[in-house]
């Protein structure tokens, strides 16, 4: 109920002291809604503003429903649109009974005067502020240049400048979605092959370590079998040796034994 309240009191604040109508009072519901109570960025503010204008009815009864809404739901529309239209109803009525009397008063005609050139200060900082907050690139500001040419040269209606100016901005959406969607296809097809490159560079590189693992172990039976044929040829040449120290031997006492014999002859 706090939030409602609050809604409530800002917009008939901005309803009571604002004169000028809507295009005077975007600048002061951009004041407390945007910088003081932090409602909503900047960029809310300027797209609530294009719906209001969009939409029949007066912009600052459409800025304050939307903003409402935004805030609060349909209560906080309620609140918000009943604040901001119940002072110049009361003012209306007000007027309205002693307009007679003082539409001829000199004074009151310079007040309005003076209350005119303060609506052109608003109507121009609310004009300042939503230019700043809009994106500077090429297309947006030649369609900022000419919706403003068309606009005050020529008597075409606004409403289908604005009918325009939408057509234009869901088509430049669709074309950058359309090429954010093919940039980001083209990323992941890249990071797809890279992780494949990837995969096969650690195949290539657990292959290459079993084809030396496997190179080892058939170096290694290589050695293995080098060395049993040198044990095996060493125990040839050593039994080789060995029968040949056997038959010298043996020829060695065939002849002492023959030489026993010649003696006892």
């Amino acid at each position: 109920m706090k939030d409602l309240m609050r809604l409530f009191i800002t917009f008939f604040k901005i309803g009571l002291f604002t004169f000028g109508g809507g295009y005077a009072m975007i600048s002061l519901i951009e004041r407390d809604v945007v910088v003081k109570r932090k409602w909503m960025t900047r960029e809310d503010m300027m797209n609530i503003v294009t719906i209001a204008e969009a939409t029949p009815g007066p912009i600052s009864v459409n800025t304050a429903t939307f903003v409402g809404t935004k805030v609060k739901g349909v209560l906080g529309a309620f609140f918000a649109t009943l604040g901001l239209v119940l002072p110049s109803f009361f003012i209306i009525v007000a007027v309205s009974l002693v307009l007679n009397e003082v539409k001829d008063i000199k004074l009151v005609n310079y007040a309005l005067r003076g209350i005119q050139a303060c609506v052109v200060v608003l109507i121009c900082n609310a004009f300042v502020k939503f230019f700043k907050a809009m994106e500077k690139s090429p297309i947006p500001i030649v369609l900022f240049i000419g919706a403003f040419a068309v606009s005050f040269f020529t008597g075409f209606n606004v409403i289908f400048i604005i009918l325009i100016g939408a057509g234009f901005g869901l088509a430049l959406t669709v074309i950058n979605v359309v090429r954010s969607n093919k940039i980001k296809k083209k990323e992941s097809a890249a990071d797809k092959e890279g992780e494949d490159c990837g995969g096969d560079l650690e195949n290539c590189e657990n292959n290459g370590e079993k084809d030396a693992s496997a190179t080892e172990k058939t170096q290694s039976g290589v050695e293995e079998d080098t060395s049993c044929g040198d044990s095996a040829i060493n125990e040839e040449n050593a039994a080789e040796a060995d029968g040949g120290d056997n038959r010298v031997s043996e020829g060695n006492v065939l002849i002492s034994d023959n030489e026993e014999g010649g003696k006892e002859l």
